[in-house]
């Protein structure tokens, strides 16, 4: 087989930028998950797999890699207004529709990078045929420096396939790069599935503020909003801090806007914009007990052009990322990319042949 890996940048690099903020590299030495068991879905042998933290699966993390310490209860005053706001959430979001789990994935993606993103890579479109189930299987396949280039995880673990053959995605460091963006792809369509049923995303959380009106802004896009805000015990980031899980305690704040002429205003409805994303980090100098505040970056994500499925939910078809490292620094001005969702197919049937390997 051709060495792909060596190659002069091309998508696989610029959709690791694009879709995990500005940057998805992980440490050298990265290891693969073991083989997971045909009949559990775990890691075969030992619990503890030697990934890193910016690529685990939810299967083979180690008990104790991430910060494990519950969000705050909150049994106060701010319950009942939150569990309203997410109840008006799925009204909006299905309208008559009978809900069901939305827990896999079948279209195409587009993936523009947007401003500095697109003056460091040149800007280019890429086209991805995706395919995922949750929480840890993809296939997706993409046009790649002039070649066909498909990848996956299946139950041995990631893999690519070119026109030279198949290949297992193992801890060797030249295969680094198009590891780092398949996990990175997996990423993505975790939180794109989670945010296609926010009403189900978001059960968990734990309110910390009163339900409140708020104004969302980032660069020239601004909104009124009803906002809520609160914790989640796990998130998935677009791109994990290094050092840190790909899947964190998080505060988040959520902004929705009230769907217009709706005639019954006791069943009122909201339709999610925005989502505002803080990873928690552990306090410094708080003695024993383990205290977790929200750290220095901030993720941003913006859902536009929604548009009804037949006997589905709502989908907001273009999805707008930011990333900001820096809470001490300007604030960004603009969206880094964008993701325009095409021909999409939720909960459908997909079993683990759909993500095997070729031969």
């Amino acid at each position: 087989m051709s060495d792909i890996r060596n190659t002069p940048i091309g998508l696989s690099t610029l959709l690791t930028l694009v879709l995990s903020g500005l940057a998805c590299a992980q440490p050298p030495g990265t290891e693969t998950p073991a083989p997971e068991s045909p009949s559990t879905g775990a890691p075969a042998g030992e619990a503890s797999t030697g990934e890193s933290n910016q690529n685990p699966t939810p299967e083979s993390r180690p008990e104790g890699q991430a910060p494990r310490a519950e969000p705050e209860q909150q049994d106060s005053e701010f319950q009942p207004a939150a569990e309203e706001f997410l109840a008006r959430l799925l009204r909006g979001s299905w309208g008559s529709n009978e809900p069901f789990p939305i827990d896999s994935f079948a279209g195409s993606l587009r993936i523009t990078p947007l401003g500095d993103a697109a003056a460091e890579t040149g800007r280019v479109d890429a086209d991805l045929k995706v395919l995922f189930r949750s929480p840890t299987r993809i296939r997706y396949s993409l046009e790649e420096s002039g070649r066909r280039v498909e990848r996956g995880i299946d139950e041995n673990g990631p893999w690519e396939r070119d026109d030279q053959g198949t290949i297992a995605l193992d801890s060797r460091l030249e295969l680094e790069q198009a590891r780092d963006a398949l996990y990175g792809h997996l990423r993505s369509a975790r939180i794109l599935c989670e945010l296609l049923d926010p009403a189900v995303a978001f059960a968990q959380l734990q309110p910390t503020q009163a339900v409140a009106e708020s104004r969302f802004k980032l660069g020239r896009e601004g909104f009124d909003a009803v906002r809520l805000v609160g914790r989640i015990n796990r998130w998935p980031l677009w791109q994990p801090v290094e050092g840190q899980p790909a899947e964190a305690p998080v505060e988040i704040e959520l902004y929705a806007q009230p769907i217009a002429g709706q005639e019954d205003q006791t069943e009122s409805r909201l339709r999610l914009r925005a989502v505002v994303v803080r990873p928690l980090v552990r306090a410094a100098g708080v003695g024993e007990e383990e205290v977790l505040i929200p750290g220095p970056t901030t993720e941003t994500i913006l859902l536009r052009e929604p548009r009804p499925l037949t006997d589905g939910p709502q989908l907001p078809t273009e999805v707008y990322i930011c990333q900001d490292k820096d809470a001490d620094g300007p604030e960004p001005t603009a969206p880094q990319a964008k993701i325009k969702i095409l021909d999409p197919s939720l909960g459908e049937e997909l079993g683990e042949g759909r993500f095997r390997r070729p031969k």
